[in-house]
């Protein structure tokens, strides 16, 4: 078994130890180095914008770091099936520059403070012009080659010694030990088989072969350092790679005879061959003067741990973890509510980590339960977002992780049955041997449970980088509990949610608008009364009463006001009322517009104790309605009553005539009745059958009603009217 903590390996005696030992070495893939001249170029690029993606996937594609990097995350992240990546641009389009330029910080981050603190015995600049050298030497050999793809053949080029830098992540103290001897650097294969128990090649082939898209590139990869007399029976990539990786020249016998080897693959000639050496060292001097990469042997050089523990590493280690996170979260700050929070505390963790499946559950105060959030990109999106689960009655480890402040991993149950269904069925939504949970604290407060799928080796890769995991945790702690917040202050400023201001500022039109129209053509009818000099002062002073009613309107909506304006009750004659509303209507509407208008009231009704002004608005916007609802005129009857309620065995029973508790007004017309279209929602906002018309009136009226402890309905038969009737409280003078 492996124990990673120290970098002890023991090589696998079977296949699962194999499949287990090649796994863990995998999530090395993460933290590849790349040279600093290299990142910074590729910084650069980055800054100037979405228009230099050309630019950039050039860049990348000249490093074997990032193109594994930039390959890996194109395949990992592309859900419901990528398609075969065709060149790095297009990977870069999907992956999106602000990703490109979160990786290339955080890998920048990785070398500068890996070169603060560690020895040298692997020749970073030295693989890198190796590499590069094999990409182009392979791109030139693949166009003498029928049905070869020069794009794929540069890509297996530049990949083919990826092995080597996931073997240098995973295993740093062992696989630099390899290189230490200078004097002797043949046959990196036995002594990688020898110590490690497999060689680069099979490292690299199992990285490509988990893309499921490149199996010829795979199969190039696991053999280019196979005897040539059976490369020479192999498909045409292999034997391309083969020969690219012995012209670059690196870690190839002297002894061998290339010029025939290669003759017997391609029947190049020596001459040919030294062309294409010749070209292919030419575009690597001219990659490296772009990147200002200086050709020297004791240039920089890998870092790699030492095992030496001081002040100054443990110094060191802390400054590059804060600078990774800083790096991972740097998109928090544009990111305006939990939904891009979250994505970018994904993508954070993603570029910390790996390519994890990663599901949040946050906490729900009002509901005392964990709510699932997870990517619109996942699987099981639909069964998962939105999933609620009890903190009260749930065992799942969900809960159980924030009960004990610590993280659980489903591993450490000695038995399945001591999982419960929630989190079996995670385990099967992350397509993982189990999952991790880690709890998000805030000052002891709960904000959530970070659920990973991992498999055991990928839980192995997370264990060592615990400290890392913890500051990543706690920055998601701060985040959602700041968006919490800000989410929070803005549902408590705003009384008025979105859409309901525009509502608000048309019911204010609309009422104002009720009384100005009446008191304009009233004044019109006043004005034929003046000139025979017949004033009705009663009439002067219904229109005193509507301009008093505006005034209060406005003022009980200011802006300014803190508080809904409270409306005095007064006693209030119903019947007197309606016959001042009746000779507005009637003389300023009604006789315009061919519209008889007749009251019926009950004398026996007493004054009431009500709010004068919402009565009157209610009676207005009826009777307005139903003049509006017949255009080519006809009649309204408005009708008042008493009705009393009598308790007989719990049931309400209405008898007419009676002489305390309620009144009852009708205000009915011979219009053209309401639609089944509308019935149901007639009362809801910005509802109406009048062409031109808000529909506010009727939303209005029902709230008034409301208000004054009444209620409100009404009965409709098409083509022959509608009348609304109204319930009002009775309340006794005395």
């Amino acid at each position: 078994m492996i124990n990673y903590h120290n970098d002890a390996y023991l090589k696998p005696d079977n296949g699962d130890k194999t499949k287990n030992a090649i796994s863990h070495l995998l999530t090395g893939s993460n933290n590849l180095a790349i040279l600093p001249e290299i990142n910074l170029k590729l910084i650069q690029a980055c800054n100037k914008g979405q228009k230099n993606i050309h630019e950039i996937a050039e860049l990348i594609k000249m490093d074997p770091a990032l193109c594994l990097k930039v390959i890996d995350m194109y395949y990992s992240g592309c859900h419901g099936g990528p398609k075969k990546l065709d060149n790095l641009e297009s990977a870069l389009s999907i992956i999106g520059l602000d990703t490109i330029n979160i990786m290339v910080s955080y890998s920048s981050a990785n070398s500068v403070f890996d070169g603060a603190v560690n020895g040298c015995n692997f020749d970073l600049k030295l693989f890198w012009r190796h590499s590069l050298k094999c990409a182009f030497l392979a791109e030139l050999i693949s166009k003498e080659v029928p049905n070869q793809s020069p794009d794929e053949a540069f890509l297996a080029g530049i990949l083919h010694d990826a092995g080597k830098l996931i073997l240098l992540a995973s295993l740093p103290n062992i696989y630099s030990s390899l290189f230490s001897d200078k004097s002797d650097q043949g046959n990196i294969i036995l002594r990688e088989k020898k110590t490690i128990g497999m060689d680069h090649c099979y490292v690299g082939y199992k990285l490509i072969d988990r893309w499921h898209y490149h199996p010829f590139m795979a199969n190039a990869v696991l053999y280019h350092h196979y005897p040539v007399e059976k490369v020479a029976a192999a498909l045409p990539l292999v034997k391309i790679l083969y020969l690219a990786n012995m012209l670059a020249g690196q870690d190839i016998p002297e002894q061998r005879d290339i010029f025939s080897e290669s003759k017997s693959l391609f029947g190049f000639t020596r001459d040919k061959l030294e062309e294409y050496s010749l070209y292919a060292e030419i575009k690597v001097n001219e990659a490296a003067a772009v990147f200002e990469i200086e050709d020297q042997t004791n240039g920089h050089n890998l870092a790699v741990n030492n095992d030496r523990v001081d002040a100054r590493v443990n110094l060191a280690n802390e400054i590059r973890e804060t600078s990774l996170i800083a790096y991972a979260m740097q998109n928090l700050l544009g990111a305006k509510d939990k939904a891009s929070v979250l994505k970018v505390l994904r993508q954070g963790f993603q570029m910390l980590f790996g390519n994890f499946h990663i599901i949040f559950f946050l906490y729900d105060k009002d509901e005392n339960a964990l709510v699932g959030h997870c990517s619109k990109d996942d699987e099981y999106f639909s069964l998962i977002n939105g999933l609620r689960l009890s903190v009260q009655s749930d065992k799942s480890m969900l809960i159980s992780c924030l009960d004990a402040m610590t993280p659980l991993v489903s591993f450490s149950s000695q038995k399945k049955s001591e999982l419960t269904i929630t989190d079996a069925q995670l385990i099967h939504f992350a397509g993982k041997e189990g999952i991790l949970c880690l709890p998000i604290l805030e000052n002891g407060g709960l904000v959530g449970t970070i659920a990973l799928g991992v498999e055991r080796a990928e839980y192995s890769f997370l264990s060592r980088r615990i400290n890392l995991l913890n500051r990543f945790v706690r920055q998601c702690a701060l985040a959602l509990s700041d968006v919490a917040r800000k989410e929070s202050e803005i549902k408590q400023s705003k009384s008025i949610q979105p859409g309901q201001a525009e509502i608000l500022s048309r019911k204010l039109i609309h009422e104002i608008n009720n009384p100005l129209s009446v008191i304009k053509n009233y004044l019109k009818v006043l004005g034929v009364k003046l000139e025979d000099h017949d004033i009705d002062h009663d009439e002067i002073r219904i229109i005193n009463d509507e301009i008093n009613r505006i005034v209060k309107m406005l003022r009980n909506l200011s802006p300014s006001s803190d508080k809904e304006a409270v409306t005095v009750k007064e006693h209030v004659n119903v019947n007197a009322l309606l016959s001042d509303i009746m000779k507005l209507t009637k003389g300023s509407l009604g006789n315009e517009a061919g519209i008889n208008i007749h009251l019926d009231s009950d004398p026996s009704i007493p004054e009431i104790m009500t709010e004068k002004d919402n009565l009157k608005q209610v009676f207005m916007n009826l009777i307005k309605n139903a003049m509006e609802s017949m255009p080519e005129g006809g009649n309204i009857g408005i009708k008042t009553s008493r009705i009393k309620v009598l308790n007989i065995n719990n049931e309400e029973l209405k008898v007419a005539d009676s002489t305390r508790d309620r009144i009852q007004i009708s205000v009915t017309d011979d219009g053209p009745g309401i639609s089944d279209e509308i019935r149901s929602r007639l009362f809801n906002e910005c509802v109406t059958s009048k062409e031109g018309h808000e529909g506010l009136g009727l939303s209005i009226v029902r709230n008034l009603i409301n208000k004054l402890n009444g209620s409100i309905k009404f009965e409709s038969v098409m083509k022959k009217g509608t009348s609304f009737i109204i319930d009002l409280p009775l309340s006794p003078l005395d």
